[in-house]
């Protein structure tokens, strides 16, 4: 889901808007696995046979929202000045369990099995200036951007965090 939201202020060219979207999903799944292998060893020659026979669950949940604020200041000659920031979330959880079947009865298979959860964030605020003329056209400015990425391996009970501060400036003509 989507939302916009604009609003004209007083002086010709300033403006003022929100935006912000939301989406989430989940997914379950089941998988039964039954896999025969059979070998050959040209030193011997017997066949070798290797039987696989597996239950899967798999559960995925992931949540992401983001919200932008731009500010929209006219300055003189079709000069203008912007200024924005934007948040974006995503919240992920995995899961999934292997369960061996022996003799008609489940074993949980602990190395392949697997848990996580993370939280990404991103924040990204920026000034531009941009000139609009008939013959040409340019903008140039700075964004900050801070991203974060915090981790879980659940069943490991390990942690991870990773954090990256970028200035990025940017300039563009036409």
């Amino acid at each position: 889901h989507s939302l916009l939201y604009r609003r004209r202020l007083k002086k010709p060219g300033r403006n003022f808007a929100l935006s912000g979207s939301l989406s989430y999903e989940n997914t379950d799944a089941t998988t039964d696995l039954d896999t025969r292998q059979f070998f050959s060893q040209f030193a011997q020659p017997q066949i070798l046979r290797d039987t696989l026979v597996q239950n899967q669950f798999e559960d995925v949940e992931q949540l992401n929202w983001s919200a932008e604020a731009a500010y929209t200041e006219p300055l003189n000659k079709g000069r203008v000045l912007q200024f924005k920031y934007n948040h974006s979330q995503t919240d992920y959880y995995f899961d999934k369990d292997f369960f061996d079947l022996i003799n008609g009865e489940q074993d949980f298979n602990e190395l392949l099995s697997n848990e996580y959860q993370s939280d990404f964030y991103f924040d990204q605020a920026g000034v531009t200036l941009q000139q609009n003329r008939q013959k040409y056209q340019f903008s140039f400015g700075v964004n900050g951007q801070r991203t974060l990425l915090v981790g879980d391996l659940i069943a490991q009970d390990t942690t991870f965090r990773s954090e990256y501060l970028n200035a990025l400036p940017f300039a563009r003509s036409n």
